[in-house]
């Protein structure tokens, strides 16, 4: 009696994430120097103080401003404020708290992409569903297909970073404490690219909402992240 019967060549490719040439989703083909020079300035200042409000009570103040090309906004300012309390008649403990705002900084890789994948310095084509052997249509050639882009949304702005955080400090032995910390941020404004010139039809180039240009990767400002996490630490020795 023979074996059990193997599947298909291309259920396995399929199964196991491999290529299989009758189910190829799109071919994206790019042409041009691939390399750019920029320039990008940056800007931070930052002022702070610390306040002894009372022998138990400590309040600091802190105020920042960022700013950098291609990405300008005149309104990045972050303050923040902390304070540490440690009761009048429990020296061993410390309460602390904190809040802070903090403006992210683009950095080199969306400014590299908006000034090479621009139609120009780089030409750069995308086609759904390509036929097998004939990628590219019959009399079109990578300079006459609608090429991608890669910009910025107009009212793009830096990533905000909310950070805050609320702990305590006790001291359980000589030269040893224990800390139980509680941390949070909430990211708002954060970079996301999406398509803006998707097809009407998943399935279809052509019927793209400006049929003149082919996949348009639009960086915007709004993504969301939040984090939390608790910290515990133990400071001192373990031993002589």
């Amino acid at each position: 009696m023979g074996g059990p019967r193997k599947p298909p060549r291309h259920d396995l490719l399929r199964k196991y994430g491999g290529a299989c040439r009758a189910d190829a989703f799109k071919f994206t083909q790019a042409a041009g120097a691939g390399r750019t020079t920029f320039w990008a300035n940056e800007i931070g200042t930052f002022v702070s103080d610390q306040i002894q409000v009372r022998r138990n009570l400590q309040i600091s103040l802190g105020l920042r401003y960022d700013w950098q090309t291609y990405i300008e906004t005149s309104h990045n300012f972050g303050p923040r404020v902390s304070l540490a309390y440690s009761p009048e008649k429990d020296r061993k403990t410390v309460y602390r708290a904190g809040y802070g705002t903090f403006y992210d900084r683009s950095g080199a890789r969306p400014i590299s992409e908006v000034k090479r994948f621009n139609g120009e310095t780089v030409r750069s084509i995308t086609i759904l569903n390509p036929t097998y052997g004939r990628l590219i249509p019959p009399g079109q050639t990578i300079a006459t297909l609608p090429t991608d882009l890669t910009t910025f949304a107009p009212n793009i702005t830096m990533p905000l970073l909310n950070f805050f955080s609320i702990g305590i400090d006790r001291q359980i032995a000589k030269g040893a404490s224990l800390s139980i910390s509680y941390r949070g941020n909430i990211g708002i404004d954060l970079f996301r690219s999406l398509d803006v010139n998707a097809p009407l039809d998943p399935g279809s180039s052509s019927l793209r909402p400006n049929p003149s240009l082919g996949f348009v990767r639009q960086v915007q400002s709004r993504g969301h992240q939040v984090s939390n996490a608790v910290d515990f630490t133990f400071r001192g020795n373990m031993g002589r």
